[in-house]
């Protein structure tokens, strides 16, 4: 059984590319990604507040590597994001072992995202965005090579 994700998105990982012109999804690692964590949200959430994915216009976020009070709104919807994306669930994935001083492949824990904002087709694509714990380091491995993170009982 997989684990549920919440759908509020305060608290949650972003990604994000911005910027006009047509990108190629081959070169999809190549891409300039911005990733963070977002700390407030506006939109047509009415008196709910818990705001989801469907209701959302504007996001309060805060970037990785910058300083903390840098953090700014960003437009979900704006014709400058291409691709806006947040944290949905765990998985397993293969990568290299950031342990290893060897080329060793293993399974690590990820963070697969799902998108608000998609103008360039990422979601339909064969590519999975994904944002490995530890290191922050990103891939974009195809279905086959994700597996589900799974709730283990052991009593």
């Amino acid at each position: 059984m997989g684990i549920e994700y919440r759908e509020e998105l305060v608290g949650k990982r972003f990604l994000r590319v911005s910027g006009s012109g047509k990108l190629k999804l081959n070169k999809i690692s190549e891409w300039n990604w911005q990733a963070g964590i977002i700390r407030a949200v506006d939109g047509n959430h009415g008196a709910s507040t818990r705001p989801t994915k469907h209701d959302v216009t504007s996001v309060y976020v805060e970037f990785d590597g910058q300083d903390w009070e840098k953090r700014d709104w960003v437009k979900v919807h704006d014709e400058n994001n291409l691709v806006f994306l947040v944290e949905k669930t765990i998985i397993w994935c293969k990568r290299s072992d950031p342990y290893s001083p060897r080329a060793t492949s293993i399974l690590w824990p990820a963070l697969n995202f799902e998108a608000i904002e998609d103008k360039l087709g990422v979601e339909s694509s064969d590519f999975n965005p994904i944002e490995f714990f530890h290191d922050r380091t990103r891939a974009f491995p195809t279905a086959p090579q994700i597996l589900p993170y799974e709730v283990c009982h052991f009593f």
